[in-house]
């Protein structure tokens, strides 16, 4: 039996220079399976959510810039890839519990090579560093080369490196 696989994934590229410019943007046109790389620069747009299966990489570390108001990351979906950014200055409340990267009961999510700097929460509660864990049925969650800069938490500082 000949079976023949099309697949129609697209890619988008985000930056200065490119026709879509927001991170979110690209995300709310994509469909599941497809690519987003995001170039160089500051992006700040809020709460980045990824709610679809994406593989979103960033080419020479753009930085998503939650300014200290909102949670910079949100993953809500299986099958994510989230690669190569710097992640800064999510917001801080205790009754939402924003932090840098935060997966919602997801799986095969994989969160590589990225630095988490000046976020709430991300080493409080368990040696996952980068992800709040909302439940115990995440599972296949690879993370690797992350780094924590600087995290907050009730008004400490406390250093640590992934």
């Amino acid at each position: 039996m000949l079976v023949i696989v099309t697949t129609n994934a697209m890619t988008y590229h985000v930056g200065a220079t490119y026709a879509i410019q927001k991170i979110q943007w690209a995300i709310n046109q994509a469909k599941s399976g497809d690519t987003i790389i995001v170039h160089e620069g500051i992006y700040k747009e809020g709460n980045v959510l990824i709610d679809k299966s994406l593989h979103v990489f960033g080419i020479n570390r753009p930085v998503i810039d939650g300014q200290s108001k909102y949670e910079v990351v949100s993953i809500k979906s299986n099958q994510v890839v989230f690669d190569g950014f710097q992640v800064q200055h999510s917001g801080y409340a205790t009754l939402e519990d924003p932090c840098g990267i935060k997966v919602y009961d997801s799986n095969h999510v994989t969160l590589s090579n990225n630095i988490l700097d000046d976020n709430f929460l991300e080493s409080i509660f368990s040696i996952v560093i980068v992800v709040w864990l909302k439940t115990i049925g995440l599972r296949h969650m690879v993370k690797k080369n992350n780094k924590l800069v600087m995290a907050s938490i009730a008004g400490k500082v406390i250093l640590c490196k992934l």
